[in-house]
Formats: C-alpha cells, sequence, structure tokens
C-alpha cells in the first residue's frame, strides 16, 4: 500500500514539476503566438535564447524531437507558432513530468521494500543474547 502511495504522490509531484517546466522553459523574447518581445535592436537575445536542462521534461521537448514540440527551433531562436501549440508543449511537458515521477516512485518503492526485507533479515540477530 505504501509503495502505491509513494507512486502516486510521485506522479503528482511529477506533473507539477512539468508544468512548471514549461512555463519556465520558454524563450521569454517571444509571445506565444512568435511576436518578438523585444526591440529589433536586441533581437540576438531572442536568437541566442536556449532551453534550460534543470526543467527537463520541456527541455527534452525541445531538443529530442526533429524540430521540437510544439515549439520549433528556427534561426530565430526556440519559439511557438501558436496558442495552440504552447497548449501542446505545456500539455506534454506535463505528461513527460508525471512520467519522470511515475519512474522515480517506482525506484522508491522498490528500494523501500528491498530495505524492509533486509531489516526483517536483521532483526532475529539483532535479538540474540551477546550480539550487542
Amino acid at each position: 500500500m505504501k509503495i502505491m502511495a509513494i507512486s502516486i504522490l510521485m506522479m503528482i509531484l511529477g506533473g507539477g514539476y512539468g508544468f512548471l517546466s514549461a512555463t519556465q522553459n520558454r524563450n521569454p523574447y517571444y509571445s506565444p503566438s512568435g511576436d518578438l518581445l523585444v526591440p529589433q535592436a536586441e533581437i540576438g537575445k531572442a536568437w541566442r535564447w536556449q532551453p534550460s536542462p534543470v526543467w527537463l521534461p520541456s527541455y527534452l521537448l525541445c531538443i529530442m524531437p526533429w524540430n521540437g514540440f510544439g515549439i520549433s527551433h528556427t534561426r530565430s531562436g526556440y519559439l511557438f507558432r501558436s496558442p495552440e501549440k504552447l497548449t501542446t508543449y505545456t500539455v506534454a511537458s506535463a505528461a513527460l513530468g508525471v512520467g519522470v515521477g511515475c519512474v522515480l516512485g517506482i525506484v522508491a518503492g522498490v528500494v523501500q521494500k528491498s530495505r524492509r526485507k533486509s531489516n526483517q533479515q536483521l532483526q532475529p540477530i539483532a535479538g540474540k543474547p551477546g550480539s550487542g
């Protein structure tokens, strides 16, 4: 029962991380519709912006597919072609976050279960007289 609770909690936290990842890992110099938000003289900032690996789910969406998933990598930098692409990117990032959380929850559950087994094996030894 504890393993299931740990996995579900990690999936929920992973979904939150994935959503936050999508909001933090987008080019701040472009609007969701692809319009430039900085003056033309500072356009180099938009072109040089790179996604951060700290925000793993959205980073994978930017880097792994040929041209990004929902986000496009062009000569003008990373940008969204439409608000619908931003929605796709956000939902996919949250889904990847749930997947990362699920994997971490399973690993935590397996570790917790194996520790319980090793503690049960050590318990009779600790109870013997003179094992002190």
